[in-house]
This record gives structure tokens, C-alpha cells and sequence, in this order.
């Protein structure tokens, strides 16, 4: 009964709505609602690009603000961009916002369980991939080396789009930005009105993959001057069923809710002013691949909660020399409880709980320098407080006593930078985009006391002066190459020099004295959008110094703890990555296109010639779209495929996730329809996996789902 009640509820309240609106669509006067104000950063505002001395507009899924930090046309970035629109997240209905990623050039999405996911961005992940929510930061002082969890608590409904950028973003985004920056950008007003203008949305999705869903109610409306837009979401999702006959893959069954509300004015012309809250909780959340390995009887995530608060002012005058400015001021709490009882001390639960306070605040002006300078400056400041705790119980003498935390309580790390960019167009065909930044990082690493013996507390300050260079040129309409080297850097956290605790290799034991990684990237590519056809092609050289990697220790003389090898991180690694991605769009009628994608990354350490950890093979997508010339209805196949991965390290194969045989290659057929049954109430209804492959992707602990039924249902009135 749980399981049907989990798969059809969230849809049965979109078509009562629907059918109730659509009875109610008697023809009445219609009355324009006066505007007050013009979105200073509307999501479909369009961009004048100039080609060969004429201007073409483009729309709005075709430009790209994370890329510069203004926006511009996606053509003339001289960068390997993608977009996710939110057309995109309704068709494919992901079930977590980083699963919407996973058709997109040059991202892999990793799945340690059924709650996680963890965009691998050019080969990279975890702490060396920045995430940022309409530019905030998400990745903070225990940001895991790895695979995180951290995007999965972003609901897929609260947002506009995902903008991603491939490749070192350091200058304008700080630290972790090796791999490149996954921006979740929230849904926003247009406009905003004097006479009440009310939208109400009521959207689900179910399917059979994990006989469980998720429902969400949102508000959009403007009165008086006040612009408003919020939601509640719930979902619930089961054990995941896997292919090939495989049965349910247990423990994976998890279940949250999300809640979010952004109000905003305009107190002048080309102004807004916003106060947003976010909040998600997961609660029950297994690491699958830990009860599976045998390491845990039982290992459960509860909670992750992810919350931000954030007040935001904004402008924009298009033509003037102050061309537009932000200000922002957020503060962020994530917490993360875990439940552990090891296979080799079944009678004792582990209870942690490890919590991250930020707050911060950031800046930027857009100055328009005569006709060939768009000028970018900008700072910004976050101050994290961690908060770490351990409790053990004895099931058989019913006492409770203090453990070893994860990390050290009362340990703080805050990053500052200013930074610069100049967008130069000496000519109408050329685009220079050069930056530079300063930032600087202090580490506070408190005295932990709950280890025997006492480990002292440690500081440390590391700067950075980090630098940017790119280019395109219009070579004909629609057709810019481009070349870009870039610089980027990740300073240590709290989580690598303070963690004490299990990790893959055995148990790892801190090391406070850990300088910054380093990356300098060089990149050549070439983008195309023709009337018929579009699409690129980015290849690429990564060169990396002092990579931070976990090596064996020893902790008070040992080698092992509790019987487990102690491991410790160093700089130990300089390293080159190195890859491709080629995609494309061919529009053979109005109606019809055909589109794929291919990527590849391979890195290997320098010091011991082995691979990387944790690297995609070659991956990609084909798929064909047709679209009935009413735009009532659409159908698209697709396949999804990746190569069997044995390029592996030591590390791979010493994980229980891949192993060392590695991963086996796997493809599978799908397909979505779509259908627009009338203006209140749209369909969606994808058949996936169709040969119940049994499969996963690289270095995931969960597999992905067997043959399956998606229905999203999306209604407003």
C-alpha cells in the first residue's frame, strides 16, 4: 500500500486542478495588469550580438550568465558552456536536480546512494567542483574529497535553470573551481504588477524505477508592486529496482521535503530587491555501498538538511556606464546526521552530527567603458563555523558515552577574494575576455579533545593570485572558434586537515599541514549555430600541482586503528587530465531534429603513472525529436551509453564501488512523449532502460533502474 500511495498521490492533485481550471475557461474580458517595473535580470531577457557589422538577437536559452558573471550570448563565450532549462527538467523529469545534468557534455553524474549525486565535471568531483545557488557558494569548509551528496538537496522545481561551465573558473568564483562551476539558478518574476496576477502550479512526478514520486504545490503572483514566488515539495521514494531480473537493491529507500519563497520589489526603475529561503531535508538516507561491502550492518544519512536565507539587490541599465551591480548578504546552515552500527562492533551505534554555519556576503559592478570594454569587478567574504559531535551507544550495557567526532569542533575557514574581468571587443568579430583575482583563505583548526591523545589546534593562511585568458572570433554568422588558459586553485578545508573517521581506504587521521591545489587549463574549441544546425567541440589539457590525495599513516606509531589501515592527506600528485566533447543539434525540418553528444577524460598522476581516481570513460548521448506542428504533442528516443571503464588506480580497485575488474560498458533505449492537453495542464510520460539493461554508472554504489514507467504531470491555473 506504501508503495502505490508513494507513486500515484503526486499526481492525482495536478489533474483535479486541471480538470477543475479547465472547467472554468468560460471567454471573459481580460484586463492587462500595469507594469511597475522591468526585471533588472529577467530569465528570458534576449541578447544583441554583433556579426560581421549586423545585429542578430538571441534567445533566451541561448545566453549564459555564469560563464562571465554577465550575461551573455552562449555563441560568443569563449568557454565550453551547457544550459538546463526548465523546459528541460519538466521533460526529463529527473528525480534530483543533479540527475538533470547527466545528458549534458562533459558531465557524469555518480550516485554513491540513491540520496547523492555528484556532477564529475572534466573527470573531476566533490571539493573540486564548485556548486553555487544564483551565485552563492554551496561548497563550504566539509566539503568532501569524493563524491558528495550536496546537490541532491535542490529541489528540481524550484528552479529556472542550471548553468554549467567546464573547465578552471577561479578567477570569478574562488576556490574549488577546478573541474568548472554548476550554477542552480531559482525561478523568478518577470515582472512585476499593480493588479493582482496569480499563477498556481501543482506538478508530480512517479515511476515505477523506485515505485515512489515527488509533489510540489508553487505560487507565482504579483500585487501592488510585490512580486512572490514559492513552493512546498514532498517525495518518497522506494528501494531502486534494478535491471536484468536483478530484483530491488537495498538499502536505497529515502524520503523528504523541500520548501522555498523568494519576495522581491522594485524600488526604482531597472531595481529589485529580493528576500529568498531555501530549506530541503532527506531524511533515512542509506550509503548502500557500505552495507553492501559488509563494513556496516547499518549506515543511514538522517538528516541532510540544506538552508539558506538570503537578501538581494540588483540593477540594471542597459546603455549606461554603470551597466549593472549586485549585492548580496546570505547565511547557510547544512546539517548531516549520521547512524552507523559496524559489522565489527554490532552491538554499538554510532550517532555524528556534524553542522556547518556560513555567512556571507558579495558584490559586483558591470561598467560599461566606451564601446570595446565591459568591465566586471567584484569581492566576496564567507566565514564558515563547524560544529562536530559523536555519541555511542552499547546496545548490551545500555550506556551512552562520548566518541570521536569527525572533525574538530569549533574550527572555522574563511575565503575572501577581489577580482576583475574585462570583456574587450576590439573589433565586431573578436571577443577578449581576460580577469585576475587575490584571494586569500584562514583556516582555524580547533584543538580536539576527544582524541587520545590531545590534538592541538592549528591555523593557517594561504594566498592566491590567479589569472584568466580566453578568445573568440566570429569567422563567419554562427561559427566562432575559441581558445581560453585559465588558472585554478582549491585551498584545503576543515575537512582535509581535521577528518577522523572511515573512509574508503581504512580510517583517515588529520594532517593540518596542507598547501592549496593548482591548475592550469588550456582549451580549444569551436561553437556553431546555424539556422539548421548547431552545436561544438572543446578539447582540453589540465595540468595540476600538488594534488591532495590520501596516502597511508600511521596515528600515536600504528598502522591501523580498530584493526582498519590509517591513511592521511598529502600533496603528494602533480597531474595532467585530458579530453574532448564534441555535440551537436541538426534541425533536418521545422518540426524534426536529431542530437548527441561524446566525452571523454583521461588523467593520470605524474609521480606514480597511474590513472586518476574516479574517472568517467568515454560517455554520450543520440536521440531524434519530433514535435507535431501544433506543438500539442512530442515524441523523443534516445540512447544513453558509456564505455566499459579498466583504466583504473590502485584506490579504484581497492573500492568496493567499481572493484578491479572496473565497470562494465552499458547503453540503454528510451523514450519520452509529450502532450499538451490543453493551456492548464501538460504530460510527460518516458519509457526507460526498454531491454532492462542491468548497469551503473562509474563509480556509483547504487545501480541504476531496470526497465521503467515516468509520468510527470504539470497543471496551473
Amino acid at each position: 500500500m506504501r508503495r502505490v500511495r508513494a507513486l500515484f498521490v503526486p499526481l492525482l492533485v495536478p489533474f483535479a486542478a486541471a480538470g477543475a481550471a479547465s472547467a472554468a475557461d468560460a471567454p471573459a474580458p481580460v484586463v492587462a495588469a500595469p507594469v511597475v517595473a522591468a526585471p533588472p535580470e529577467a530569465p528570458r531577457t534576449v541578447e544583441e550580438v554583433v556579426i560581421r557589422g549586423e545585429r542578430y538577437v538571441i534567445p533566451a536559452d541561448a545566453t549564459i550568465t555564469t560563464a562571465t558573471r554577465t550575461s551573455l550570448a552562449d555563441l560568443a563565450v569563449p568557454r565550453a558552456t551547457s544550459t538546463v532549462t526548465a523546459r528541460d527538467l519538466f521533460e526529463q523529469a529527473p528525480r534530483t536536480a543533479p540527475l538533470a545534468l547527466d545528458l549534458e557534455p562533459g558531465v557524469f553524474v555518480q550516485q554513491t546512494n540513491l540520496g547523492g549525486g555528484s556532477p564529475i565535471v572534466r573527470g573531476l568531483t566533490g571539493e573540486q567542483v564548485l556548486l553555487v545557488m544564483d551565485g552563492i557558494r554551496l561548497n563550504n569548509a566539509t566539503t568532501r574529497s569524493g563524491p558528495t551528496q550536496y546537490a541532491n538537496l535542490i529541489d528540481p522545481y524550484l528552479l529556472d535553470r542550471i548553468e554549467v561551465v567546464r573547465g578552471p573558473s577561479s578567477v570569478l568564483y574562488g576556490s574549488d573551481a577546478l573541474g568548472g562551476v554548476v550554477n542552480f539558478v531559482p525561478r523568478r518574476r518577470d515582472t512585476l504588477t499593480c493588479c493582482l496576477d496569480l499563477t498556481t502550479m501543482l506538478a508530480g512526478n512517479a515511476s515505477t524505477a523506485t515505485m515512489g514520486g515527488t509533489g510540489t504545490v508553487r505560487s507565482d503572483g504579483s500585487w501592488r508592486g510585490l512580486g512572490w514566488t514559492g513552493g512546498v515539495q514532498g517525495h518518497d521514494f522506494d528501494d531502486v529496482r534494478v535491471g536484468d531480473d536483478g530484483g530491488e537493491q537495498e538499502p536505497t529507500a529515502y524520503h523528504g521535503g523541500a520548501v522555498d519563497l523568494l519576495l522581491e520589489a522594485a524600488p526604482a526603475s531597472g531595481q529589485r530587491v529580493a528576500l529568498a529561503y531555501q530549506g530541503q531535508e532527506d531524511r533515512d538516507v542509506p550509503r548502500t555501498d557500505a552495507v553492501e561491502s559488509g563494513a556496516n550492518l547499518e549506515f543511514e544519512f538522517d538528516p541532510q538538511r540544506r538552508q539558506l536565507l538570503y537578501l538581494d539587490w540588483r540593477g540594471e541599465h542597459p546603455g549606461a556606464v554603470l551597466e549593472s551591480w549586485r549585492l548580496n548578504g546570505n547565511l547557510q546552515r547544512w546539517d548531516e546526521g549520521r547512524y552507523e552500527v559496524r559489522t565489527n562492533r554490532p552491538n554499538v551505534e554510532r550517532h555524528l552530527y556534524d553542522r556547518v554555519d556560513t555567512w556571507g556576503v558579495f558584490g559586483q559592478v558591470t561598467l560599461r567603458l566606451g564601446c570595446q570594454h565591459r568591465v566586471t569587478a567584484g569581492f566576496e567574504w564567507y566565514h564558515d563555523e563547524v560544529y562536530s559531535r559523536r555519541r555511542d551507544y552499547d546496545r548490551a550495557t545500555d550506556v551512552w558515552k562520548r566518541g570521536q567526532a569527525r572533525y574538530a569542533s569549533g574550527s572555522t575557514w574563511s575565503p575572501f577574494g577581489v577580482y576583475v574581468q574585462d570583456e574587450w571587443t576590439p573589433t565586431p568579430c573578436w571577443l577578449v575576455v581576460a580577469g585576475v583575482r587575490y584571494s586569500r583563505f584562514d583556516l582555524e583548526a580547533a584543538e580536539r579533545t576527544d582524541t587520545n591523545p590531545v590534538i592541538p589546534s592549528a591555523d593557517a593562511t594561504n594566498d592566491e593570485v590567479t589569472g584568466s585568458l580566453a578568445a573568440s572570433f566570429e569567422v563567419a554568422p554562427g561559427v566562432r572558434p575559441y581558445a581560453s588558459v585559465a588558472q585554478g586553485f582549491r585551498a584545503p578545508n576543515v575537512d582535509d586537515t581535521t577528518v577522523f573517521d572511515r573512509a574508503a581506504s581504512g580510517i583517515e587521521v588529520p594532517n593540518p599541514d596542507l598547501e592549496p591545489e593548482h591548475v592550469v587549463a588550456y582549451e580549444l574549441g569551436c561553437k556553431v549555430d546555424r539556422p539548421c544546425w548547431s552545436g561544438g567541440l572543446a578539447l582540453w589539457l589540465s595540468d595540476f600541482e600538488d594534488l591532495i590525495q590520501r596516502v597511508p599513516g600511521t596515528f600515536l606509531g600504528s598502522p591501523t586503528v580498530d584493526g582498519l589501515p590509517v591513511s592521511t592527506r598529502e600533496n603528494v600528485a602533480d597531474a595532467t587530465m585530458k579530453g574532448l566533447e564534441v555535440w551537436g543539434e541538426w534541425r533536418f525540418t521545422r518540426d524534426a531534429r536529431l542530437y548527441g553528444s561524446v566525452s571523454y577524460a583521461e588523467g593520470t598522476n605524474e609521480e606514480t603513472d597511474q590513472p586518476l581516481n574516479k574517472v568517467p570513460p568515454w560517455n554520450g548521448v543520440v536521440g531524434a525529436r519530433w514535435t507535431r506542428c501544433d506543438q500539442r504533442w512530442w515524441v523523443e528516443p534516445y540512447v544513453r551509453w558509456s564505455a566499459r571503464q579498466i583504466r583504473l588506480s590502485d584506490a579504484d580497485k581497492a573500492d568496493f564501488r567499481i572493484g578491479a575488474d572496473g565497470t562494465p560498458g552499458w547503453w540503454t533505449a528510451n523514450v519520452r512523449v509529450g502532450f499538451q492537453v490543453d493551456r492548464h495542464l501538460e504530460l510527460m510520460l518516458e519509457a526507460g532502460n526498454l531491454f532492462d539493461e542491468g548497469y551503473k554508472h562509474h563509480g556509483s554504489g547504487v545501480e541504476d533502474p531496470g526497465r521503467y514507467l515516468t509520468l510527470a504531470v504539470e497543471a496551473t491555473f
